[in-house]
């Protein structure tokens, strides 16, 4: 059994240094039919733990009525993510916010003779029952008793009830942890939130940072994100504003590592703050995490999905229940990596090009400190001075730059040379040109074999460990390597920026890098292909045996390069809805299916039976149109849009289909 710890710089897995990749992912808001080829997907993508919220409200709607089949069968949700190679974490509440309607607290619970969140004992007896129930869907997936659950996070933003002093709130969250041990949910981590000076009780906590706040009260143009700086503060303050003050953290940075668990994959829009969030606005943030000192990457959401309908109510956040921010009845989208019906956004990439190279790097990554050279802006609004940080230990290490800033433009920084005094060394790097909106880290006095790569202008991707170890690298400029020494066992690989983006790692009778125009999630013995039709692949090195469903072209490069003649398994349809609008309704059969509130982009429904894609008589789509006297915050060019066109009409429908090829060997 993997031996799980902590200490004050980073995450201990077996004995050493461990930096995992953690995506959220909520069961209850998917169909249970669809989590195994999900989970896979997010495998695939590079993510080490799959994190989820167990949501009261989904679970036991009535009182004494707690639901444990279907979407709600958290049991086998983590059976397959067990199966799929992945660990989990739980995010128990009793509250957890999330967008979900009372922040997750069924409306029975509001009318107790209790305060929710207090310290009164009547709350506690009715949370002790929440935590039995979780407890009896768990039993024999916990780490202890072999199984993938490693951690369980308490609570959420907790600044408890109205008039609790800080540490009566700290009090709070460790009776809380006590009820779950007591009960029986015992893992090596427990966490709590730690932004916005939320009480941790003395767990673990972890952070955040999105690169917008749709919960933000404005309807205008915010400041610009911190997010996007090189910086030794861990606290997004910005982060649930909506509901309870922002500032300041309660624990000692220097007693815990930094960790994430809420880095915005992307966005939820609101009826009132309606973005538009890109790969790059979360790629670049990412980098600048890692380069502030993060050694865990965890990502909310990571994949979208869509609420529940209720028996009694509907299960958003809404003003109606006396929260800040109306959200869509059914969308949960949160324009996430993998979006509400499966779709593979660009931002799924842009992780996966990090999780690849934490996966064989991060173990020395963890290590290292973080270097703030003197010049480096710490103000999000300084757009000129170039912004870089180092991580470091010993003689080796990365430099991280990030010439990018959401909404905002950057000074590009010609013929640049950077360079950093390492003991009593020095680190100089080729002169090169930061364009604006770049974002990567180079490696100096990395250990391949018997040979350092004292430094290069390439961004270390992975490692295929065969007879020769490979060392794969990405750039859109010349790499520059500077290398000392000589191992003939070890080769360098270097790709575009482009061609990482789509690589994916294979274990088969060897390791493998496979780049293709379709999503490729590897299985133990073949891969599946997502993707439309036409589908081809560039495998290094070349297989050995071409299996059935592949046809070689030829070999360039190093690489075999193929096309996929295997026959659809499976095909899915997507209907893509284009209109102008304030916001979207689809109804299937008369019943709310999906909804959209409009900000740019298509509306998008999924998992639709087939005769309803070829017969439109089973469906009604509902367009409200746009009333310009309406506050919202829509990006620039969409607003420009809503004034120049007429709103609330259709512009035109499309069917997108994907399909699923299996290739076994």
């Amino acid at each position: 059994m993997d031996r799980f710890t902590f200490n004050h710089e980073y995450l201990i897995k077996n004995e050493k240094p461990w930096f995992p990749v953690m995506g959220e992912f909520h069961y209850s808001r998917y169909p249970a039919e669809h989590w195994e080829k999900e989970l896979q997907k997010m495998k695939a993508g590079g993510i080490d733990i799959v994190s989820t919220y167990v949501i009261w409200i989904h679970h036991e709607e009535e009182e004494g009525k707690f639901l444990t089949s279907g979407n709600y069968d958290l049991h086998r949700f983590i059976v397959l993510a067990n199966s799929c190679g992945l660990l989990v974490w739980l995010r128990i509440g009793p509250w957890i916010h999330g967008e979900v309607r009372n922040g997750g607290f069924p409306d029975w619970v509001l009318k107790k003779n209790w305060i929710p969140r207090s310290n009164d004992e009547g709350y506690f007896t009715c949370v002790k029952g929440l935590y039995q129930n979780i407890f009896e869907m768990v039993t024999g997936l916990l780490h202890k008793e072999g199984g993938p659950v490693i951690g369980i996070q308490i609570e959420n933003e907790y600044h408890g009830a109205a008039g609790m002093s800080m540490e009566e709130q700290r009090v709070h969250m460790k009776r809380l942890t006590a009820l779950a041990k007591e009960i029986g949910l015992t893992v090596p981590y427990y966490t709590a939130t730690g932004w916005g000076n939320a009480a941790t009780g003395g767990l673990i906590p972890v952070m955040g940072g999105y690169c917008e706040a749709p919960w933000d009260s404005r309807t205008t143009e915010i400041e610009p994100s911190g997010n996007y700086i090189f910086t030794r503060e861990r606290n997004d303050g910005n982060i649930g504003t909506d509901l309870a003050p922002g500032e300041g953290i309660d624990y000692d940075m220097e007693e815990f590592p930094y960790l994430t668990a809420e880095l915005g994959g992307g966005v939820q829009v609101t009826d009132h703050r309606r973005p538009i969030v890109t790969g790059a606005d979360i790629g670049a943030m990412s980098v600048a995490k890692l380069g502030s000192g993060a050694n865990l990457l965890g990502y909310y959401m990571y994949h979208g999905g869509v609420n529940p309908i209720g028996i009694h109510s509907t299960m958003q956040e809404s003003k109606a229940t006396g929260y800040p921010n109306d959200l869509p009845q059914r969308s949960y989208d949160f324009m996430a990596p993998i979006g509400e019906y499966g779709q593979i956004r660009d931002s799924y990439y842009e992780i996966r090009l990090l999780a690849m190279f934490l996966k064989d790097f991060g173990e020395d990554l963890c290590r290292m400190k973080v270097i703030l050279p003197e010049d480096n802006p710490l103000k999000p609004e300084n757009t000129c001075d170039l912004r870089y940080s180092f991580r470091t230990h010993e003689t080796g290490g990365y430099l991280f730059i990030n010439n990018y800033q959401r909404k905002r433009r950057m000074k590009s920084h010609k013929k640049q040379s950077i360079q950093l005094t390492v003991g009593n060394k020095t680190v100089v790097f080729p002169e090169t040109d930061i364009r604006e909106g770049e974002y990567y880290f180079y490696p100096f006095g990395m250990q391949m074999g018997k040979q350092i790569l004292e430094t290069a202008l390439a961004t270390p991707l992975c490692k295929l460990e065969n007879e020769i170890t490979v060392y794969v690298f990405y750039t859109n400029k010349n790499p520059a390597y500077q290398i000392s020494g000589r191992d003939d066992k070890v080769e360098l690989l270097t790709l575009s920026r482009l061609e990482a983006k789509k690589a994916v790692k294979a274990v088969w009778d060897k390791e493998y890098l496979v780049i293709s125009n379709a999503l490729v999630v590897p299985k133990v013995s073949g891969c599946i292909f997502y993707g439309r039709e036409g589908i081809v692949c560039k495998i290094y090195p070349p297989l050995t045996e071409v299996p059935d469903g592949l046809r070689f072209v030829r070999e360039e490069n190093g690489f075999g390069y193929y096309r996929v003649t295997a026959k659809a398994a499976q095909k899915e349809e997507l209907l893509r809805i284009h209109y102008v609008g304030d916001h979207g309704s689809f109804y299937l059969n008369g019943e709310l299916y999906g909804d959209n509130f409009y900000n740019g982009l298509p509306f998008e429904v999924g998992y639709l039976p087939g005769e309803v894609i070829e017969n439109s008589a089973k469906r009604e789509i509902k367009i409200k149109p746009y009333e310009n006297k309406k506050a919202v915050f829509f990006e620039p060019e969409i607003r420009d849009r809503l004034q120049e066109e007429s709103t609330g009409k259709i512009e035109k429908e499309e069917i997108v289909t994907q399909y699923e090829y299996r290739i076994n060997w």
